[in-house]
């Protein structure tokens, strides 16, 4: 009502009285703010950390939050904001840090970087370290399973670590701050566990015992197996007789024939023996399906003994796959380990600061020294059948040395061809059943000079061929031919086998 009655005032006295306002309400506001860190400068730099913002200035009063804030004020503590936020170390007037700000940890690595990555990737399969470091100590198989022992004794560490790690024990006990870096911490906790690798290594090798003691094992048997069949199956007999009688026959009024025997060697050539007999495009007949062709007719359960599944041709390939040599020194080697480690286990297992652990394992490999002593007498068994398999089939007479592994393997590529005739053979057969090709066609020779050799009085006498072969070198290395008249080629034969050839 005064100022109403005063009238209007002058545009300038407003202006001055809306400043007073606005430097009131700021008075007011930082009436409630402590002492500035500067009382002589309010507005002097910080040396600390900024809040970059827009920030703006108002002169009159407005009905806004700021409005609000300004009329209420706030209360900051100052020294913490600058304690907490300062760019260097702040004097003596500030708030001193908490302990835990000031106090630093160093951590103490011995390690370089790949070889700690590949603890750490060993940490992150295994239990929390105290478990683990006890249950190397225990040799518990509850807390690790075969794979962790195994990844265990892979990063033992090696004696430059060691003298590492104890060297830089000697700083972290100098320096209460120093701390082990986690890697070099779990590998510094193992190495104080007495005889760790020795626990390991006994460890791992029991773990390890039955998977290696049944794959050598598995070996030897595979083997035996082969040198029995070789020396004691009635159809590679039978096989190898038609072979020296085809090759005598052959070979017949040459210097080669009559032989006794043959080197294994020729086995592998057999199957280069090719008819000179035009049969059609995509069809060639060999040596090894002639000798097929008279196994069945004449011995047919000897050669499904031989080509059936779990047969002769099988037990000779699966031996063919391993190397007695390399089988008998893997079993040496296993063994060699085993008493190794027995005698260090039971050695420590009788000193005073043995642990339980050591006595246990001691009686279990102690046990696996009988096992293996049986598997050693079955390998020198092996040796006697190889010695018995090389005499049985002459190998060294005509003066070419083999060794069990290429004995294996002429006998496994000969038999391969032996069942892929058979095989042949079967569909033929089946082939005819139902009525999808008709009965062998006889195919005629050429008319040529008379007959030579013993063919020709055998066919004369009446013997009965089913188609004349041109025989070219023979699978022992001797050449040969023998033409046949067209007249004296006439039908199947039934008994006369070697006038089929």
């Amino acid at each position: 009502e005064s100022r109403a009655a005063e009238g209007p005032r002058p545009r300038s006295q407003v202006g001055s009285e809306a400043e007073g306002a606005s430097e009131a309400r700021r008075k007011a506001c930082f009436a409630l703010v402590p002492e500035p860190l500067s009382p002589s400068s309010p507005n002097s730099r910080n040396e600390g950390k900024q809040l970059f913002w827009s920030s703006f200035h108002t002169d009159k009063v407005q009905n806004t939050v700021w409005d609000a804030i300004h009329s209420e004020g706030a209360r900051i503590d100052t020294a913490e904001l600058e304690a907490l936020f300062a760019d260097e170390p702040t004097d003596s007037r500030t708030r001193p840090p908490s302990p835990e700000l000031s106090k630093k940890i160093k951590k103490v690595q011995v390690f370089d970087n790949q070889r700690r990555r590949q603890v750490c990737v060993m940490l992150a399969r295994l239990p929390e370290h105290a478990m683990t470091h006890q249950a190397v100590f225990n040799m518990d198989d509850r807390v690790l399973n075969k794979d962790q022992v195994e990844l265990l004794l892979l990063n033992v560490p090696s004696a430059d670590e060691v003298a590492q790690l104890r060297t830089a024990e000697k700083s972290i006990a100098a320096d209460e701050n120093s701390q082990w870096e986690t890697a070099e911490e779990f590998i510094f906790g193992l190495i104080n566990i007495p005889e760790y690798p020795l626990r390991l290594q006994a460890w791992d090798f029991e773990n390890s015992f039955v998977e290696r003691y049944t794959s050598i094992s598995k070996k030897e048997q595979d083997l035996a197996a082969g040198c029995a069949c070789l020396l004691e199956s009635p159809g590679i007999r039978r096989l190898l007789s038609l072979i020296l009688f085809a090759g005598n026959f052959l070979n017949g009024g040459t210097p080669r024939g009559r032989a006794d025997g043959f080197a294994i060697d020729a086995l592998v050539q057999v199957r280069t023996v090719k008819s000179t007999l035009n049969q059609g495009p995509g069809s060639s007949t060999s040596l090894v399906d002639y000798l097929v062709n008279q196994m069945a007719r004449q011995h047919p359960n000897e050669l499904d003994g031989i080509v059936d599944p779990n047969g002769d041709a099988e037990r000779v390939k699966t031996a063919a796959r391993h190397s007695l040599s390399d089988v008998t020194e893997d079993f040496r080697s296993f063994r060699r380990t085993l008493d190794q480690v027995l005698t260090r286990v039971t050695a420590a297992a009788e000193s005073s600061e043995s642990s339980e652990a050591f006595k246990r394992h001691a009686e279990v490999l102690a046990e696996r020294v009988t096992t293996l002593d049986e598997l050693g007498e079955r390998f020198d068994s092996l040796k006697a059948s190889y010695d018995k398999l090389f005499a049985w089939f002459q190998v060294d007479a005509c003066g070419s040395k083999k060794t069990p592994e290429e004995f294996f393997g002429i006998w496994d590529k000969f038999l391969r061809d032996v069942c892929e005739a058979r095989a042949a053979q079967r569909e033929n057969e089946r082939q005819e059943a139902l009525g999808a090709g008709g009965g062998p066609q006889q195919l005629r020779a050429a008319p040529s000079a008379k007959t030579t050799g013993g063919a020709g009085a055998l066919l004369r006498a009446g013997g009965q061929c089913p188609q004349p072969l041109r025989m070219s070198t023979l699978p022992i290395g001797i050449e040969w031919t023998s033409p046949l008249a067209q007249h004296e080629v006439e039908r199947w034969p039934s008994r006369c086998d070697v006038a089929a050839l």
